[in-house]
């Protein structure tokens, strides 16, 4: 590992603290024990670096290398349904308001990570195979029933 992938782990783990270092190394593809060195050695300084605009500007450019964007939004989404869930004070229509673009975001967000999974131009139309011979079918049942064709279909050609 780098510098720079060491201070990224760092970075993310001062911005996610509830993290565990087994969910860390699967992120960032490393063992536990490096990403035990780079919390140890770099997380003070990660703090640091988010204390002024041109530290957060450079931490999120190096987290943005690593993470993907689908956990990153799925990240903001909670942080903002958590948000949401805190602010009591919020009139009735602001709060629909908000549920209702967070509901739309998160479906989108599900659509590409569908089309992200399958990694197939073609998983917007899977997809929709699917739920039409399972209509209550989410997209982790599509994700799941399509790994289990293509894992059938790998068998058979052996």
């Amino acid at each position: 590992m780098n510098k720079e992938e060491i201070k990224s782990i760092a970075l993310f783990k001062a911005n996610n603290p509830t993290s565990t270092i087994k969910e860390i190394a699967e992120i960032f593809n490393v063992k536990p024990h490096q990403v035990r060195y780079a919390i140890d050695k770099y997380t003070d300084s990660a703090k640091l670096l988010k204390g002024n605009k041109s530290g957060r500007v450079q931490a999120s450019k190096m987290i943005a290398k690593k993470i993907s964007d689908i956990v990153l939004f799925n990240k903001q989404l909670g942080f903002v349904i958590s948000e949401l869930d805190n602010d009591d004070k919020m009139p009735l229509k602001t709060r629909i308001d908000y549920l209702y673009k967070i509901t739309k975001m998160k479906t989108f967000v599900q659509e590409v990570e569908l089309e992200s999974h399958l990694k197939r131009v073609d998983a917007a139309i899977i997809g929709g195979i699917i739920k039409r011979f399972l209509p209550d079918a989410t997209n982790e049942d599509v994700i799941n029933i399509y790994n289990e064709e293509l894992h059938k279909w790998q068998n058979s050609k052996k």
